[in-house]
């Protein structure tokens, strides 16, 4: 076969010169392997037996294998072989992406089930409601009948002083054992309250006085009242309050009424005075005139915090600062104001020699100091220079030239 036949350039056609092709390189590409889909829970399998399950879990097992069953009101698909020839044509759809496998709904727990089984209970059947209902109506009522019986037994601070009062009339005081001194109380116990009340004993209080036997024999109807007497001790040389410990009333339901012992101190600060045992509640360590006002230094030998709330001459109030006054183991100086006129009380019954003394040793209490000589002639000096200088010392009367004789003189 000739070159023309073949279809090649002629001879005198010089040949032109083709570029080389461009060279590619291709490299192979290892695709990526699918995440894989996250590993699912099985359900919780029920190994119960069908005598162990409850109507709630088959009234469960029914409602969620309902859920599950076609609804009979949905229409079937129709094939596209049997669709109507009338109706166009519909595009074909695309297909749709697959959807990832959903968990499945994990169990209601153990809580969640039961408050949802005591709801569905509850509405379906009304009765416990009711019953409920009914109880706390009950309640209601019961507590609002009874409550002015209530308010009329409380055990508060506003009923102590009307439920009841304890007295004291008369103490007698004696040396006991152990160096403390007994004191029989006389006491007059009231009962003011709308229940009966009886005595039961002595609360336990941190106090210098005690209570040792009371009569629980005694009891007081609703208004009454009795004379009974209660046994006590005290420690005069305690630091403790000079009281002795409220007295306990019972009632009828077993509740107990406290009453304070209304002049249980004072009693005590007698026998403490009577210098039977123990040091004294105040000792008087100096009394000296300081120009117009009278110096005296106290202090509590038992190392007690004694308040001085007033001082007194006889039946005359003496004034003085510092009032009130704090007294403990230390000496305690208060100056005492002078009078500015001489009572009738002195002129007629002469000077006195002691001060008294208002306390607060936990309770009320009186003492007496014994000043000598230092308080009379400390009130002669002033409004009182013609008064005896000792207390119960009668005047002698003056005439111009001498004493004046007495009358009924024998010559």
């Amino acid at each position: 076969m000739s070159r023309e036949e073949l279809g090649a350039a002629p001879a005198d056609v010089p040949a032109q010169h083709v570029p080389d092709a461009p060279r590619t390189w291709s490299i192979p590409l290892r695709p990526f392997p699918a995440p894989a889909d996250p590993p699912t829970e099985a359900p919780p399998t029920d190994d119960r037996t069908d005598d162990d399950r409850t109507d709630d879990d088959r009234t469960d097992d029914a409602v969620a294998a309902a859920a599950q069953e076609p609804d009979d009101d949905t229409a079937e698909a129709v094939a596209p072989d049997q669709a109507p020839t009338s109706a166009p044509p519909t595009a074909p759809t695309a297909p749709t992406a697959p959807t990832a496998p959903t968990a499945p709904r994990p169990a209601p727990a153990r809580t969640d089930r039961t408050l949802t089984t005591a709801l569905r209970r509850l509405r379906l059947r009304p009765l416990p409601a009711a019953g409920l209902l009914v109880v706390a109506t009950a309640a209601l009522a019961t507590g609002w009948l009874g409550s002015d019986w209530w308010a009329s037994t409380s055990d508060d601070a506003a009923t102590h002083g009307r439920a009841a009062t304890a007295v004291v009339t008369d103490a007698f005081s004696s040396l006991g054992r152990g160096g403390r001194t007994t004191v029989e109380l006389t006491v007059r116990l009231t009962n003011r309250g709308p229940v009966p009340l009886t005595l039961a004993g002595a609360e336990e209080a941190y106090v210098a006085g005690e209570v040792l036997a009371v009569d629980t024999r005694l009891h007081l109807d609703p208004g009454g009242d009795a004379v009974t007497a209660v046994r006590t001790t005290v420690n005069c040389g305690s630091p403790k309050p000079l009281v002795v410990p409220d007295l306990l009333l019972r009632r009828p339901d077993r509740s107990a009424v406290a009453v304070p012992l209304d002049g249980g101190g004072r009693a005590l600060a007698r026998a403490c005075e009577s210098e039977l045992s123990g040091p004294p509640i105040l000792e008087l360590v100096s009394a000296v005139p300081d120009g117009d006002r009278l110096r005296i230094e106290v202090r509590s030998p038992s190392g007690r915090t004694t308040l001085v709330e007033g001082m007194w001459a006889g039946s005359i109030r003496l004034t003085g600062r510092p009032t009130p006054a704090t007294v403990d183991s230390q000496n305690r100086t208060i100056w005492v104001d002078r009078p500015s006129r001489c009572p009738a009380e002195w002129v007629d019954g002469g000077l006195p020699r002691t001060i008294d003394l208002d306390l607060d040793v936990g309770a009320p209490a009186t003492v007496s100091l014994d000043t000598g000589f230092a308080l009379p002639r400390w009130l002669r000096a002033g409004a009182c220079a013609s008064t005896p200088t000792v207390a119960g010392a009668t005047p002698t009367p003056t005439g111009p030239t001498g004493p004046t004789p007495d009358p009924g003189a024998t010559p």
